[in-house]
């Protein structure tokens, strides 16, 4: 299921974050994201370039 569209919380579970933080990555424009209608959706690809993107922690 390559093409499946993750939402939310089912990102903010696999990256270990709360939802207020991928909330607040939307925001800031750090990681991609689809609108499905009214509903926010993320690519597998949106996520691993986000991941390999990320700044590491200070």
């Amino acid at each position: 299921m390559q093409n499946a569209m993750l939402n939310v919380k089912e990102i903010s579970k696999e990256l270990g974050v709360s939802i207020p933080t991928v909330r607040s990555w939307i925001k800031n424009g750090k990681i991609r994201y689809r609108k499905v209608g009214r509903f926010i959706r993320f690519t597998r690809e949106d996520i691993n370039d986000f991941i390999i993107t990320k700044e590491p922690k200070k």
